[in-house]
């Protein structure tokens, strides 16, 4: 009797390689949809809420008050004087205070 074709390693070498470019055709699927997604509304890679747009859905969803939200807004709408504004700062102190409501 003859061999077959392709022995044992043969066939190995047949489902490394399909199982090989399966996995790169996902790889690649998954990295040209996440490449697609940036910068749209609802993706998580959009860029995060100033602290004034934060500062007025809390006001909106009735979680500060319209006097809170006016003194918040002056204050995070004016630059002191030769220091730059650290927006995730103010970002990080209005989830806080949210969140101890």
């Amino acid at each position: 009797m003859h061999e077959p074709m392709m022995g044992l390693w043969g066939w190995v070498g047949y489902a490394v390689m399909v199982a090989f470019w399966s996995v790169l055709t996902v790889v690649l699927v998954l990295w040209v949809k996440s490449w697609l997604e940036q910068g749209r509304p609802g993706s998580a890679s959009q860029e995060p809420d100033s602290a004034l747009e934060i500062l007025k859905k809390r006001y909106a969803r009735g979680e500060i008050s319209k006097e809170d939200s006016k003194s918040s807004a002056t204050i995070f709408s004016k630059k002191p004087k030769g220091q730059k504004l650290h927006e995730d700062s103010m970002r990080a102190a209005l989830t806080v205070a949210g969140k101890d409501r």
